[in-house]
């Protein structure tokens, strides 16, 4: 199976490992996982123009916990949703509370609770794995830090389980299931 994540940023491109994880966990195997930056394509028809795919993942961060000022994690749902199409290969929204480097914070020792509303996680992560290096960080070494992480916490048990926990990825893992299940993109 091949599916695309529309993503934000190139910063969300490893997003796709912890994908992999999960399409796996649904039987799905997965041929190829293409990451695309919304920069790259105005709209997804553009995108779906030029690729194909058995699964699409739609990317866009909510910036908020709270559900105002056209943000927060069902108000993201909801545009998203709103902008797919009939012709559109099975569609999963993925909407973190803030940026998705807040997933990537369950590898941390910082408690559960705090992590999906952590402001500005990015900055976080950055600082903590300054911290633990011991030295301030460039953009590029950073960006190198990061895919590294979102590889580890694909191969880490513990850090799933964390994740998992998390309610709006609990969102995404119903949502991948159920258009896997509608589809039948299962491997049998």
């Amino acid at each position: 199976m091949r599916y695309i994540l529309w993503a934000e940023g190139s910063s969300d491109a490893g997003l796709r490992e912890v994908l992999n994880w999960l399409l796996a966990q649904n039987h799905v195997d997965v041929s190829e996982a293409i990451a695309v930056e919304h920069g790259d394509y105005p709209t997804v028809e553009d995108l779906l123009e030029v690729e194909w795919a058995n699964l699409l993942f739609l990317h866009k961060d909510a910036d908020s916990d709270k559900e105002e000022n056209g943000q927060g994690p069902k108000t993201r749902r909801k545009q998203i949703e709103r902008n797919v199409k009939e012709n559109f290969p099975p569609t999963v929204c993925v909407v973190p509370v803030q940026e998705t480097e807040a997933w990537l914070l369950v590898q941390t020792e910082l408690p559960l609770a705090s992590i999906e509303i952590q402001a500005r996680p990015k900055e976080k992560l950055k600082a903590i794995l300054e911290e633990k290096q011991g030295c301030p960080m460039n953009f590029k070494e950073f960006s190198r830090q990061r895919t590294l992480l979102w590889a580890q916490l694909a191969q880490n048990p513990e850090a799933l389980h964390r994740l998992e926990s998390l309610p709006v990825f609990q969102q995404l893992v119903t949502d991948t299931t159920e258009a896997i299940q509608r589809h039948g993109l299962t491997q049998h």
